[in-house]
């Protein structure tokens, strides 16, 4: 049997796709970030992540990322524990 040209693509690109993704997350850690005071190796994914600008907290949070808390919490309100940790 003789695929059309375009499914014989669709399915080339999909496999593709799927190895790229199964590719990218086996690569993705360590990772080095390079600032003023030089590299820093992060050996593995943050498990809690401590905000410290609001702009930045709502960034987080889009992406689902494991905030525990942000520079603008207070203790003791309705997102925040006794603590000031988002609930």
């Amino acid at each position: 049997m003789k695929l059309p040209a375009v499914c014989r693509n669709a399915f080339l690109l999909t496999g593709l796709f799927v190895l790229g993704l199964t590719s990218a997350t086996a690569a993705d850690w360590p990772r080095q970030v390079t600032d003023s005071r030089g590299v820093h190796t992060l050996e593995s994914k943050p498990t809690r992540i401590v905000s410290t600008s609001v702009t930045l907290t709502g960034s987080l949070l889009a992406i689902d990322a494991p905030v525990i808390g942000s520079g603008a919490t207070t203790p003791n309100n309705r997102v925040a524990d006794a603590q000031g940790f988002l609930r």
